[in-house]
């Protein structure tokens, strides 16, 4: 008898619409059956906000207006924060001052790094590779406490002259193996941020509990291994899947208690990341 080959999969979406759109797509075939379409029912507050998937589409595509002037507040508390007077600038290219020895040793041929400012930098870009899962526990209001700090330090850093690529990826394991990896892009680099959109992108619970958890609905493959087990287990990333990129990991693996706390996380996570080190401030091993 021969074993069933494990369900491992891999998405990429060249911009949100285009996540949208195939989210929209009535054409395309559904799971059937026991929890066939938890995307279109419509919970509470401490889930999702109270959104469905029609909801969450209409946000996904005009930008959720209310949450950008709900989160106007905690925002410019985020950015008035001290925190963000000693964030490191630090460009990536291949010759500066000093060597970032894990990039280095990953392969990356962008692995020098200089401070911003320096005359002889040229390269002002960095990729931000945020991991929007949570599990199912996780309460509303933290997954937009978190996602409003990372939204605020995107936005200080472009004030700083800094362009931020902005990527948004799930990892969830399932049932005998299975690994399904979704990412998608959120903002280009020199592209000016939309606010209203990336508001709903990285703050709404409704992006993965509607729009990704529809994605997955959709996907007929993956059906035996999540459809019975609460649409796949919360996983960050390894090492290889987010080199040379600032990685945000997990909301499992970054909980806010308020949004200073948020700010507090994500800039931590960010310096530890510029000066060498894993988000955590661990050092990366080979």
């Amino acid at each position: 008898m021969t074993k069933s080959k494990k369900y491992i999969v891999s998405e990429v979406y060249e911009s949100f619409d285009e996540l949208l759109n195939k989210v929209i797509d009535d054409d395309l075939p559904v799971w059937d059956g026991y929890k066939s379409s938890v995307s279109k029912e419509r919970q509470d507050h401490s889930w999702s906000y109270g959104a469905n998937l029609e909801d969450a589409v209409e946000m996904g595509l005009n930008g959720w207006k209310e949450g950008r002037d709900n989160m106007s507040d905690n925002l410019e508390l985020a950015n008035r924060s001290t925190k963000f007077e000693r964030l490191p600038d630090y460009e990536y290219d291949v010759a500066g001052s000093m060597p970032n020895i894990p990039l280095y040793v990953a392969g990356s041929p962008t692995h020098m790094m200089s401070s911003l400012g320096n005359e002889k930098s040229s390269k002002k870009t960095i990729e931000i590779l945020v991991n929007v899962g949570a599990s199912c526990g996780t309460d509303a209001d933290k997954i937009m406490w978190r996602g409003a700090s990372i939204l605020s330090l995107v936005d200080k850093l472009e004030d700083q002259g800094i362009s931020c690529e902005l990527i948004g990826c799930d990892y969830a394991h399932g049932n005998n193996g299975a690994k399904r990896y979704v990412q998608f892009m959120i903002k280009r680099a020199g592209q000016p941020m939309d606010i209203d959109r990336c508001a709903f992108i990285l703050t709404h619970p409704a992006l993965l509990r509607k729009i990704l958890f529809r994605n997955l609905e959709q996907d007929i493959g993956a059906q035996d291994s999540y459809q019975k087990h609460g649409y796949g287990r919360v996983r960050d990333l390894p090492i290889h899947m987010r080199t040379g990129k600032v990685y945000f990991p997990s909301v499992n693996r970054m909980m806010p208690i308020s949004i200073e706390h948020g700010v507090q996380m994500s800039v931590d996570a960010y310096e530890e990341q510029a000066n060498g080190k894993d988000w955590d401030g661990s050092i990366i091993k080979d």
